[in-house]
C-alpha cells in the first residue's frame, strides 16, 4: 500500500472519529439540557408548597408540606413502574396504540433516561396542581390515592394521546377535506389543563374548606390569611422553563 493510500485511510478514520464525537456531543448536550430544565421545573414543587402553605391555616402547614413531598415520591414510583409505559411505550396494535402504550414497563429497554426524568417532573407537576385545590378539603388517604391515580394512569394516558407519535390526538384527523392535529405548547393541555380540570372537579365535589364561608347565623366568614404566598408565587415562575 502506498503512502498516499495510507494517508487517505487515516483521514477517513479521523473523519469518522470526528463525526462520532460530534454525535456524542450532541447527545450529551441534549441530555444535559433536559436534566437542567427538569431540575428547574422540579423546584416548582417548592413553589407549590409555599403557595399552598400560605393558602391554608398555620396549623395545617406541616400537613400540606408533607403532601407536596409525597407528590414527588409517589409520582416517581408510579411513573417508573407503569406511567412511562402508558405514555411513551410503543404498541404493535394500531388501534390500541392510539390510546395507550404497553411496552417498557419498569423502564425495560429504555435508553433515554434524561427524557424519562424530564417527563417524570411533568407528571409530578400535574399531580401537585391538584393538591392546591384540595388543601384542607380531603383526608390524607384520599390524597395519596388521587396522586397515585393521576401520576400513574391519568396523566400518562393523556400524554400518549397528545405527545406520542401513535396517539390519536397527535395523529389528528386526516381526510380529503380535513387536516388537523393537536399541538401542545409546553404542556398547556397535557399538564396544566389536566391538573386544572381535575382541580375544578375536586373543589366542586368536595366543597369549600370548613370556616372559609359563613354558616347559618354567622355574620362574617373566618378569615384565613396567607403567610408565604408571595414566595411560592415567585418560585412557581420556574414553569417558564417548560417552554424551552
Amino acid at each position: 500500500m502506498s503512502s498516499g493510500e495510507n494517508y487517505t485511510a487515516e483521514i477517513i478514520e479521523l473523519r469518522n472519529q470526528i463525526n462520532q464525537m460530534q454525535e456524542d456531543f450532541a447527545q450529551n448536550d441534549n441530555a444535559f439540557f433536559l436534566c437542567s430544565m427538569a431540575l428547574i421545573i422540579f423546584l416548582m414543587q417548592c413553589g407549590f408548597a409555599f403557595l399552598e402553605a400560605g393558602a391554608v391555616r398555620s396549623k395545617n402547614t406541616t400537613n400540606i408540606l408533607i403532601k407536596n413531598l409525597l407528590d414527588s415520591c409517589i409520582a416517581v414510583i408510579g411513573y417508573w413502574s407503569l406511567g412511562w409505559a402508558f405514555a411513551f411505550g410503543d404498541s404493535s396494535n394500531n388501534i390500541i396504540g392510539l390510546f395507550i402504550g404497553h411496552t417498557q414497563f419498569f423502564l425495560d429497554g429504555l435508553s433515554n433516561y434524561p427524557k424519562f426524568f424530564f417527563q417524570y417532573v411533568f407528571a409530578a407537576t400535574s399531580a401537585t396542581i391538584v393538591s392546591g385545590a384540595v388543601a384542607e378539603r380531603c383526608e390524607f388517604a384520599n390524597y395519596i390515592t388521587y396522586c397515585t391515580v393521576i401520576s400513574t394512569f391519568v396523566y400518562p394516558i393523556l400524554t400518549h394521546w397528545g405527545w406520542h407519535p401513535q396517539g390519536w390526538m397527535y395523529l389528528g384527523i386526516q381526510t380529503n377535506d380535513i387536516h388537523t392535529t393537536y399541538m401542545d405548547f409546553a404542556g398547556a393541555g397535557v399538564v396544566h389543563l389536566c391538573g386544572g380540570t381535575i382541580s375544578f372537579a375536586a373543589a366542586y365535589i368536595i366543597g369549600p374548606r370548613i370556616g372559609r364561608f359563613p354558616e347559618d347565623g354567622e355574620e362574617e366568614s373566618i378569615e384565613i390569611k396567607g403567610h408565604s404566598v408571595p414566595v411560592g408565587f415567585f418560585r412557581m415562575w420556574r414553569f417558564l422553563r417548560q417552554n424551552e
